[in-house]
């Protein structure tokens, strides 16, 4: 298993696709795009993408990212959402019946996940000079997707990309335990104070 990850990360290309994730975020109606919902975990039907050529071992790919959604103001505040995504044209399968690898990968998702909620929590209530806010909110984002591609590349390793059955459990299990820990900050919006 493998993960690719979407780095939505240049300040430009963000301003551009607030607009487009408005649309996407609140109607779903990009049937490419997943955003992380606990009571929705991912299938095999979700893997839509077709399978490289000459991709070896590796049997599935998942393609997750953190994006965020439009601003919105009231007063001083700035209101957003950040959400945990995954690609469904980016993402494929050679498997169809392996619940344990859909389990990985579920897990890179589940870390997408954490990190968004991680952002979330710097984020949120934070008081911010008006000058200074996009630039303060384009570093934070990038500051904590590059953590998120640290922490996933570390789960591979760990996990030998979902092969090491036992490793594999207690990472299962310390992402669930790190999801319900950090739940205060499962709620997508943000709000940013400008002074």
């Amino acid at each position: 298993m493998k993960v690719r990850i979407i780095l939505r990360n240049s300040l430009y290309l963000l301003l551009i696709l607030k607009n487009i994730y408005v649309s996407t975020i609140y109607s779903q109606s990009d049937t490419s795009m997943i955003f992380w919902r606990e009571d929705r975990p991912i299938t095999w039907e979700d893997f839509r993408g077709n399978i490289p050529y000459k991709k070896g071992k590796i049997a599935a790919e998942i393609a997750v990212g953190l994006t965020y959604g439009s601003n919105r103001y009231k007063g001083y505040t700035v209101i957003f959402d950040i959400y945990a995504f995954m690609d469904r044209q980016e993402s494929w399968t050679k498997l169809k019946k392996d619940s344990f690898a859909l389990k990985h990968e579920q897990v890179h998702f589940d870390i997408a996940e954490l990190y968004a909620r991680k952002l979330r929590k710097k984020l949120n209530g934070k008081k911010i000079r008006f000058s200074r806010y996009v630039k303060y909110e384009s570093s934070m984002f990038k500051k904590y997707q590059k953590k998120m591609v640290k922490y996933q590349l570390l789960y591979d390793k760990k996990t030998e990309r979902g092969c090491n059955p036992t490793e594999q459990i207690k990472w299962n299990e310390r992402i669930a335990k790190e999801l319900k820990l950090s739940e205060k900050y499962k709620n997508p919006e943000v709000r940013v104070i400008l002074k």
